[in-house]
C-alpha cells in the first residue's frame, strides 16, 4: 500500500510476520532529517530517517501480529502506509505428551508420526487419520480420511499445496482427493480415530480441534461409540455409504462386526425409551446396510418386536425386506452339501453292513469249503472275490448301493467345488458392502474371462472407468443387472420385461419402490443394478466350471475337499476302488441258494430302516428321512426328533408287512 504525491512515496509490505523484518521506504522526498511515526498494536514508536538523494530505506520488526500504520510527516504533507503483520509460524516439535507448537499442545494417543510442514500448516497421521495443523494460529485446522492405513506423507509436487498419502499396498492419494472412495483398510485400525476424539474429549481439549464437520465418511461414525450419535449422524453415515458405492444388495464380512455390534445393542437397548428410538437404529441398518452377518435375524427380531407393541405397519416393512433378502442368497451352500454327504454317507454303510449281514449264511455255507467267510481271502481270494456280499445281493439292491456312492461322490465333489466359490466371495475384498473397491476391481479381474464375469467387471468400473465399462457391460450375458448398466432405452425396456418385478429397474423407469428406494433419493444416488449374493455366486461358479474345462487337472488339484491333502488323496483313492468293487459286482452271476434263509434276512431287517424296500428305493428314501432328522437333532432342533420316531414307526408297518410266507426257507 502506497500514498502518491507529486511522485513522493512511502512504501511498506502489504503483509508480514511477527519476529521477521519489514522494510519501509521512501522515495522521491526532499532531502533532509524526518520522523517516520510507528503505530500497532504494542503502541505508538517514532524513528528518524535522513534521506539521501530522496530516498531513505528503513528496516522495522514488528513483534506482535496486527495492522502496523507508518507516517511520515514531510513539510507541506503527510505520506502513510500499511502492513497487516501475522504470527510467525512456529516449528511443530512432535514429544511423548503430544504435538507442541511453541506454547500450544496438542495431546495426541499412540505413536504418531513427524510432522510434514508445508508453508504454515503442518500434518501429521496415525493409521487412516492426518490432522492438518494450523501453525500461524495453532489449532487442527483439518481432518482427513484415507480409505486405508498411511505409510508415509510426501511433500506436494511444484504448484500443488497439499501433500499426498501413500497408503499400504503402494496407492499414493493427495489429501483433496479422498472423496467418494469405500473403506479398504483394517477394521481394528479405526480405534485410532476413537481414541483421538476420546483423548481430546477427556483432556478437555476438545476445542483445539476446529476442523469441519461436514463430509466426514461413514467410518468415522463406525468408529464413534453409539451414546455419541444423534439421528442426523447415522443419516450423513448412510448417505455417505451410498455415495462412496456400498450398495444394500452386496455382503459384509465379520470384520465390520466390530463397530456394529454395538450398534444392534444399542439398537436392542432403545427399544426400552420407545417405538422412535429404536427405530432409528433398525432403520439405519435395514436402509444402508441390511447384509451384514447376522442382520437378517436381528431385522426378524425387530419385526416382532414393532408386531408385540401393536404396529404390524412399521413391521410389514421389514417382512417385505426380509423377504427380498432371502431371494438375493445364494441358490447352494457348502453346508448343505456337507449334510447331503453325510447322510449320503450313512446310507450307504447301512445299505452295505444290511446286505453283508443279510446273506451271511449263504456266504458261510458256499465258502466253508475253502475255510470260510473270513478265511477264504487267504486260501482262495479269486473264490471269495465270488462269493461277496453283492455278488448275493439282487442286481436292484446293487443298482440302489451303486447309486448311493455315485451320490456320496458328487456330493462330496459339488461340496469342494461350493466351498472355493464361498471362499472367493469370502474373499475381504468381496465382502465389504462394494464391488467399487480398488481390491474388488483387480480381484474381478482374476476371474477367468467369461460373459457374466464381464458383467460383475462393468458393474465394479462404472465410476472409475465408465468407457470400459459400457464396452464390458455390451459383451456381458443380458442379465437384467447388465441390461440395466447398459443404460440405453432399449436395454431398459429388456430389463424390466425380463424382471418386471426387479426394485431397480423400477426406479430407473420411475414407479414402484421397495424398501431402499427412498434411501438412494435422500443420498441423491441414482438407483442401478447391483449384483446380488446370488448373482455373484452364480458368476464366480460359472467362471470355475470355465476353469475346470480350460485346465482340468490345475483346477480340481485346488478343490479343496478337506485341508490335509493326504487325507484327500486317501478318500478319493477309497471311493474309486468301492466304485470300481461295485461295478464288478455287476459282472458276478448270483451263487446257487443266495435267496436262502428268508427268516434270517426278516430279522436283520428289524435292525436296519427301511431295509424291508431297500431294493425298491423307498426304503432308501425313508432311512435318508431318518438319518436327516436325527443330524438336525444332533444340531439341536429338539423338534426333529419327533421325524425319527415317525421313520421307526413307518419302518416297523413295513417290516410287518414284508413277514416272509410261513414254511419258507
Amino acid at each position: 500500500m502506497a500514498s502518491l504525491g507529486w511522485a513522493q512515496t512511502l512504501s511498506a509490505p502489504p503483509s508480514g510476520r511477527t519476529g521477521s523484518a519489514l522494510e519501509i521506504s521512501g522515495e522521491s522526498l526532499p532531502e533532509g532529517l524526518y520522523t517516520l511515526q510507528v503505530t500497532s498494536p504494542a503502541g505508538n514508536e517514532s524513528f528518524p530517517v535522513e534521506t539521501s538523494r530522496g530516498a531513505f530505506k528503513l528496516s522495522y520488526t514488528p513483534k506482535v501480529p496486527g495492522t502496523y500504520q507508518f507516517r511520515l510527516v514531510l513539510p507541506d504533507r503527510t505520506l502513510e502506509a500499511s502492513s497487516s503483520v501475522q504470527i510467525m509460524a512456529q516449528t511443530p516439535v512432535l514429544t511423548a505428551e503430544g504435538l507442541r507448537v511453541g506454547n500450544w499442545k496438542l495431546p495426541l494417543p499412540g505413536d504418531w508420526s513427524e510432522p510434514l510442514v508445508v508453508a504454515n500448516r503442518a500434518y501429521i497421521f496415525r493409521g487412516p487419520l492426518v490432522l492438518e495443523i494450523d501453525l500461524s494460529n495453532p489449532r487442527i485446522s483439518n481432518r482427513y480420511y484415507p480409505p486405508a492405513e498411511v505409510q508415509a506423507l510426501e511433500v506436494p509436487a511444484p504448484g500443488e499445496n497439499l501433500p499426498s498419502v501413500l497408503l499400504e499396498g503402494g496407492r499414493r492419494l493427495r489429501l483433496d482427493a479422498l472423496g467418494g472412495l469405500p473403506y479398504e483398510g483394517r477394521w481394528e485400525s479405526l480405534q485410532v480415530i476413537r481414541e483421538f476424539d476420546q483423548l481430546l474429549e477427556s483432556s478437555g481439549s476438545r476445542n483445539l480441534d476446529q476442523s469441519p464437520t461436514e463430509g466426514r465418511p461413514y467410518w468415522y461414525y463406525l468408529a464413534q461409540p453409539p451414546s455419541r450419535l444423534s439421528a442426523q449422524d447415522l443419516k450423513a453415515f448412510g448417505r455417505d455409504l451410498l455415495r462412496r458405492g456400498h450398495r444394500p444388495e452386496l455382503p459384509w464380512g465379520q470384520g465390520v462386526m466390530l463397530w456394529l455390534s454395538p450398534w444392534l445393542e444399542r439398537m436392542r437397548a432403545a427399544r426400552a425409551q420407545g417405538i422412535e428410538a429404536s427405530l432409528m437404529w433398525s432403520d439405519t441398518l435395514l436402509e444402508y446396510l441390511p447384509q451384514f452377518p447376522g442382520g437378517r435375524q436381528a431385522l426378524f427380531e425387530q419385526a416382532l418386536w414393532l408386531e408385540n407393541q401393536g404396529r404390524p405397519d412399521l413391521a410389514l416393512r421389514y417382512r417385505v425386506a426380509l423377504r427380498t433378502l432371502r431371494s438375493w442368497d445364494v441358490p447352494l451352500r457348502s453346508s448343505s452339501m456337507l449334510v447331503l454327504a453325510g447322510v449320503s454317507a450313512g446310507l450307504f454303510l447301512l445299505v452295505g453292513v444290511y446286505l453283508m449281514l443279510a446273506y451271511l449264511p449263504a456266504q458261510r455255507r458256499n465258502l466253508a469249503a475253502v475255510g470260510g467267510w473270513l478265511v477264504g481271502w487267504f486260501t482262495n481270494p479269486l473264490l471269495r472275490l465270488r462269493h461277496t456280499a453283492l455278488a448275493y445281493a439282487t442286481v436292484s439292491e446293487r443298482v440302489v448301493l451303486l447309486a448311493l456312492l455315485l451320490l456320496l461322490g458328487g456330493a462330496v465333489v459339488v461340496y469342494g467345488f461350493v466351498r472355493r466359490t464361498e471362499t472367493l466371495l469370502a474373499n475381504d475384498a468381496l465382502s465389504r458392502g462394494t464391488l467399487r473397491s480398488e481390491a474388488a476391481q483387480n480381484l474381478l479381474r482374476s476371474l477367468t474371462d467369461v460373459p457374466a464375469s464381464r458383467g460383475l467387471l462393468a458393474y465394479a468400473l462404472a465410476q472409475s472407468d465408465p468407457a470400459e465399462s459400457q464396452r464390458l457391460y455390451r459383451a456381458a450375458s443380458s442379465w437384467p443387472v447388465v441390461l440395466l448398466g447398459r443404460g440405453d432405452p432399449e436395454s431398459l425396456s429388456r430389463a424390466y420385461w425380463a424382471a418386471p418385478q426387479y426394485s431397480a429397474v423400477q426406479d430407473a423407469l420411475g414407479f414402484g419402490a421397495d424398501p431402499w428406494s427412498q434411501a438412494y433419493r435422500d443420498a441423491g444416488v441414482a438407483r442401478e443394478g447391483v449384483p446380488t449374493l446370488r448373482l455373484m455366486w452364480l458368476v464366480v461358479t460359472q467362471a470355475g466350471l470355465e476353469d475346470l474345462r480350460r485346465d482340468f487337472l490345475r483346477t480340481w488339484s485346488d478343490i479343496r475337499i478337506v485341508a490335509n491333502p493326504v487325507a484327500a488323496w486317501a478318500s478319493g483313492i477309497v471311493l474309486l476302488v468301492l466304485l470300481l468293487f461295485i461295478l464288478l459286482s455287476f459282472f458276478l452271476p448270483r451263487p446257487r441258494g443266495a435267496a436262502g434263509y428268508p427268516n434270517w434276512r426278516y430279522g436283520v431287517q428289524l435292525l436296519f430302516l427301511g431295509s424291508p424296500l431297500y431294493s425298491q428305493g423307498w426304503g432308501v428314501l425313508l432311512a435318508g428321512f431318518g438319518l436327516y432328522c436325527l443330524w438336525l437333532y444332533q444340531a439341536g432342533q429338539a423338534t426333529a426328533l419327533y421325524g425319527v420316531v415317525v421313520a421307526v414307526l413307518v419302518h416297523l408297518v413295513m417290516w410287518l408287512l414284508a413277514r416272509p410266507r410261513r414254511g419258507a426257507m
